[in-house]
């Protein structure tokens, strides 16, 4: 909050405001470059293939010098935002883009229900039920439904308006600024990567129980998925790793090929799951699920938190919206669809586990496969085992699939290292893939999942609640008055998070209800500035109560979370700032589009 809150005070200072207001294109009647530019000379006077042609010139990045770090300029860089993103959206659908378009609404679904399914039903539905919500975890579930399916409306409505890979990254980065930009596309590696390190070390252990039980003669070598050397008290696992390798060197062959395979993966689960729905409702007895609240209501939530990584899914479809041949209609289709479908099946699946056992008794780390076993059916057993290898290898594919985009959108734009943008000729951001996949396998080497359950839902909680405000100051934004809106959504972030704190920590009464009372009403005072823009393709319902609800939501789940996770997000997010700081600042080709209008400008003026 305070290096948001100072770069958008001190880059305030030197935005200068213009009396007009034009229409930019098919994206509505908000000119995304009046507020940032201050000066009236639009994209659309550039033909495309000059201006990319200048932005790739050397030596047009910014000096590393007192001038490119004076505290204005920093702040300007700041809540710049990222026009040319608008300028690439248009260009794209006469010219086509050099990532393929050729993925469908069915596609989409596929690899949303690959990357949510998996680490939902299979390990974190036993923990949670364990440890946190007894048979209430069908409660978890359906809240952290709720805040994603509000989180899903404002994803709908940016993948539609902004149509390229990037995910929350980019939407953020085109209404928010490019400090904003970073920190979500930064923090989304450990939506994705880190996701796929902990799922592939949880694959290795499913693995291992379907080899012991499939072949109990010969049982696997415990150093391949639980190696501690020297007498170390570690559990390294080599296993893992192997999953983490087949995904990458399929992902390099191509998205169009890796889609049909993953489609095939997840049709298969979803026939396995419906089968665990089915027959495990045959050893259901109604007392397991008395009590039903055995950790109270605060449990219900705590619930909710951890389980939030579980619907990753969504989010990671629209990492995809630069290949979808149709966005309007496909990614509504596949965010939705992909929300509604898996909030089903993880209900579905825990009134069944929670049924079959008391939830005192069902296995943390393979519950589903183990509440069978309990219930003496073996072979049922051997089934879900084989079920959660497969499920599993599908998720970290899926989840693999999205870090590289974001990547290579990110050094698109200059703000990372530009060896990322390197695309193969069958349009695979290749050096991001093997990069994600290394990042990822040293993880899955030496981490647990439950080490890392808090941290992968605090990223992506963070991108839902940055998503729902965009949301808002893109309909209320007056390019007259730029930073008016942007001030009371931080106004808005401080009232919620006062008010979460309170009420998880338990403070007095009157406290509660003291730091309760602002929220509704700086809500409401969205509604002071009137709309400006409204899409005319997908539309988020309810704007800005959807998205303040959401908001609101997300950010009492993140402080339901851990205070040590919190404080790892930090200490990452400080080394992303301090890349920002070092690299970004100085080549990023929004900042070198401003200084070639500037210069021109200047030329023109004499």
């Amino acid at each position: 909050f305070f290096f948001i809150t100072l770069g958008v005070m001190v880059g305030s200072m030197n935005v200068q405001q213009d009396k007009t207001s034009p229409e930019y294109g098919s994206f509505g009647q908000y000119d995304f470059e009046d507020p940032i530019m201050g000066n009236q000379i639009s994209t659309r006077e550039f033909d495309s293939d000059t201006l990319t042609e200048a932005l790739e010139r050397p030596g047009l990045t910014n000096p590393c010098n007192m001038e490119t770090y004076h505290p204005k300029a920093i702040g300007k860089a700041m809540i710049r935002r990222n026009t040319l993103a608008i300028k690439q959206a248009e260009a794209s659908k006469e010219e086509g883009t050099k990532l393929k378009r050729v993925l469908q609404w069915y596609h989409l679904m596929g690899y949303g229900f690959a990357s949510t399914v998996g680490a939902g039903i299979f390990v974190v539905a036993g923990q949670v039920a364990n440890q946190y919500a007894g048979p209430a975890i069908v409660f978890s579930f359906l809240i952290a439904a709720f805040s994603s399916l509000l989180s899903a409306f404002c994803y709908s409505e940016y993948a539609v308006r902004v149509p390229l890979s990037g995910s929350a990254y980019t939407f953020s980065y085109v209404t928010l600024g490019e400090v904003i930009g970073w920190f979500i596309g930064w923090n989304l590696t450990l939506e994705y990567a880190i996701s796929a390190s902990a799922i592939a070390r949880s694959w290795a252990n499913y693995l291992q129980d379907l080899w012991d039980q499939v072949f109990p003669r010969h049982e696997m070598w415990k150093w391949l998925y639980a190696w501690g050397p020297f007498g170390w008290d570690v559990e390294f696992s080599p296993l893992s790793c192997v999953i983490i390798i087949l995904c990458t060197l399929i992902l390099i062959v191509g998205v169009q090929e890796s889609a049909w395979v993953n489609l095939f993966m997840t049709i298969f689960n979803v026939v396995l799951i419906t089968f665990i729905i089915i027959y495990g409702a045959f050893f259901i007895k109604f007392e397991n699920w008395s009590p039903f609240l055995p950790y109270g209501v605060a449990g219900v939530f705590q619930g909710a938190a951890v389980v939030f990584f579980s619907y990753v899914g969504f989010d990671a479809v629209t990492t995809l919206a630069g290949e979808v041949e149709n966005t309007k209609r496909d990614l509504p289709i596949g965010i939705v669809g992909t929300l509604s479908f898996v909030t089903m099946l993880y209900v579905a699946v825990s009134l069944v586990i929670t049924g079959m056992l008391p939830y005192y008794k069902i296995d943390v780390d393979a519950g589903l496969s183990n509440a069978f076993l309990q219930v003496g059916a073996n072979w049922a057993s051997v089934i879900v085992g084989l079920g959660s290898v497969t499920t599993l290898s599908a998720t970290t594919f899926a989840s693999l699939l999205g870090q590289p985009r974001i990547f290579y959108q990110m050094a698109k734009d200059g703000l990372f290292f530009q060896i990322f943008a390197k695309l193969t000729s069958a349009g695979v951001p290749a050096i991001g893939t093997i990069v994600s996949g290394l990042f990822a396998l040293v993880f899955a080497f030496f981490l647990t999942l439950g080490e890392l359950t808090d941290m992968i839902s605090i990223g992506t909680l963070m991108a839902f609640a940055v998503v729902c405000a965009g949301v808002v100051i893109l309909r209320h934004q007056d390019p007259k008055r730029p930073t008016d809106v942007p001030l009371l959504m931080l106004l808005y972030f401080c009232v919620c998070t006062l008010s979460a704190l309170s009420i998880i920590y338990r403070w007095p009464l009157w406290s509660i209800l003291l730091y309760a009372i602002p929220v509704p009403i700086v809500a409401i005072s969205f509604y002071i500035f009137k709309v400006v823009d409204i899409p005319t393709g997908f539309k988020t319902p309810l704007v800005p109560i959807v998205p303040c609800l959401g908001i609101y939501i997300n950010l009492f789940l993140i402080f339901s979370l851990s205070p040590a996770a919190l404080l790892r997000v930090v200490l990452w997010t400080i080394l992303g700032l301090v890349i920002y700081l070092t690299y970004s600042v100085r080549h990023s080709k929004q900042g070198i589009y401003e200084a070639i209008i500037s210069k021109s400008m200047n030329d023109a003026n004499g």
